[in-house]
């Protein structure tokens, strides 16, 4: 397994859009991805100051998290703004493919960025009923600081559906 570390907003996509749409366009969460869209997000994120950490095997990306700083992020609800500081980082996507899961990846992303960064904040939002990456976050001292209501399109394109997601905060007294 290679891991590395994506910070050119002008890197080619295509395996992560690809694993992007794994993740979030398939399941009882299924929504329309749009690939352009979805690269066009990435590389504008990277561009403002983000990274992409991934682990890939074969040359095929098999998960990956997104990060930047979390000023950039302008969807915080009012309750939790105060815990948006110069030291705050938002973890924006943390996916692993579906035929790689349970092998530790994902804590591996994780624990890897809050060891990178001793003294920063965290910030990140999860549907609520991923209990996987509910229970990884929670375990690894996220707690709960606020809830939103998203409304997403299902893949067909016309049917609206609502997740309740949870904004969660980690600060790293290391």
């Amino acid at each position: 397994m290679i891991q590395k570390n994506i910070r050119d907003s002008h890197h080619d996509f295509t395996e992560i859009v690809h694993l992007y749409a794994n993740c979030f366009g398939r399941g009882d969460a299924a929504q329309l991805i749009d690939n352009k869209e979805t690269e066009a997000y990435f590389s504008r994120a990277i561009a403002e100051g983000g990274t992409c950490a991934t682990y890939s095997d074969n040359n095929k990306t098999i998960a990956a998290l997104l990060y930047f700083p979390a000023r950039l992020h302008t969807h915080f609800p009012p309750e939790i703004i105060h815990l948006v500081h110069d030291k705050s980082i938002y973890i924006a996507e943390l996916m692993v493919d579906t035929d790689f899961r349970g092998r530790g990846l994902a804590r591996k992303l994780l624990h890897n960025l809050l060891n990178n960064f001793p003294e920063h904040d965290f910030l990140i939002r999860v549907w609520r009923k991923n209990e996987a990456a509910l229970q990884l976050y929670l375990k690894t001292g996220f707690t709960e600081v606020a809830t939103i209501t998203e409304t997403k399109t299902k893949p067909d394109g016309n049917t609206l559906f609502e997740m309740e997601k949870v904004y969660l905060h980690f600060r790293n007294n290391k």
